[in-house]
């Protein structure tokens, strides 16, 4: 089905606005607390404005309520973002619609490198200035994995798609099997092995949200300015370089900027898997394959999703705080079904989808 594209003038602007609204949503969502103390909160930030407008700070117990929620609520809008995006270049870059950012070995690098830490460490694992060295080392380790796959799959200077998706699955294998025998020593651990790869926004800070925010948008601006580069690419690698594009150097930087993207949500958050998978179909409905529209609306899509998915995981199930990997797995699994059912529709009928 050929979808009737939106005018970007009216699409980023209407998903920006939606974006405003889940966050300002979910921080009342399930909390008790008034617009006053709200808007006190943030103008309280703003030392200043706050002395000029003589605004007087929240209560204490609002204080508190809101220094815990408003962190999580920008980490889960900046992590649904970056995984949006990251998604969407791996697809374009493999020209594959079931890639997503994990797709080179990046969940099963920070896996094992969280992992590794709680089982080594344990409580020394607490916080190093409000970053855990669980996060820290699934950032470092997702970023290591990549690299192996990186120096394994390249073959004279190219990066053959094939080679990187077999030297993927293969890094995968090896890292998940390491996972397993540190889960066997972990003992008493296990349950927090367990919770630390699983994805969750319930101990994000704001050192953490600080750590993510300016590797996201960095990488993600970069990224941005090869958009046009990536629609060349996607017509053939051939048609690209006789086009001007260095096709192999800008694989290489794209994939670096997106894997990036993709260990630094892992290490804020954890594994939340088919965010960056399905957010990226839904905005091509949307936008098109165009890259310079596709990539700000799969961004904004993402965080709308990662920030209603993370108000509802909070407060589905009272009073447990359900880990966001779960709940999105069990939204965007039927729904990655519905698409390949309507994908091997439309293939057998000869229409386009």
């Amino acid at each position: 089905m050929n979808a009737r594209r939106i005018p970007a003038g009216l699409l980023v602007p209407a998903l920006a606005l939606a974006l405003l609204a889940a966050m300002l949503g979910s921080v009342f969502w399930g909390r008790s607390l008034s617009f006053s103390d709200v808007t006190a909160f943030i103008l309280t930030r703003i030392p200043a404005l706050a002395a000029a407008l003589s605004v007087t700070p929240p209560a204490r117990v609002a204080l508190n309520v809101l220094d815990l929620a408003l962190p999580r609520i920008l980490t889960a809008a900046i992590t649904g973002a970056g995984l949006a995006w990251s998604g969407a270049l791996f697809q374009a870059l493999f020209r594959n619609p079931l890639a997503d950012p994990y797709f080179l070995g990046v969940s099963a690098g920070a896996s094992f490198g969280s992992t590794l830490v709680v089982v080594l460490a344990g409580p020394a694992a607490a916080a190093l200035a409000g970053l855990s060295l669980s996060s820290l080392s699934a950032f470092a380790s997702a970023l290591a994995a990549v690299t192996a796959v990186y120096f394994i799959a390249r073959q004279r200077g190219r990066l053959p798609v094939v080679n990187l998706v077999l030297a993927g699955v293969a890094v995968s294998a090896v890292l998940t099997a390491l996972v397993s025998a540190l889960m066997l020593f972990g003992g008493e651990r296990f349950e927090r092995i367990i919770f630390a790869t699983m994805g969750s926004f319930a101990r994000a800070t704001w050192e953490k949200a600080a750590l993510a925010w300016p590797i996201l948008l960095l990488a993600m601006a970069a990224s941005f300015l090869f958009s046009r580069d990536l629609n060349l690419i996607l017509l053939g690698e051939e048609r690209a370089f006789g086009l001007g594009v260095e096709v192999e150097r800008r694989k290489r930087l794209l994939l670096g900027l997106a894997t990036l993207i993709g260990a630094a949500t892992v290490a804020v958050s954890g594994i939340i898997w088919f965010a960056g998978l399905i957010v990226p179909h839904l905005a091509r409905l949307l936008a098109g394959p165009d890259n310079r529209r596709l990539l700000p609306v799969s961004a904004l899509a993402g965080a709308i999703l990662l920030t209603v998915a993370d108000a509802l995981s909070r407060t589905i199930v009272p009073p447990y705080d359900v880990p966001i990997g779960i709940f999105t797995a069990l939204l965007g699994a039927p729904f990655f079904i519905y698409l390949l059912v309507r994908s091997k529709k439309a293939g057998s009928s000869g229409r386009s989808v």
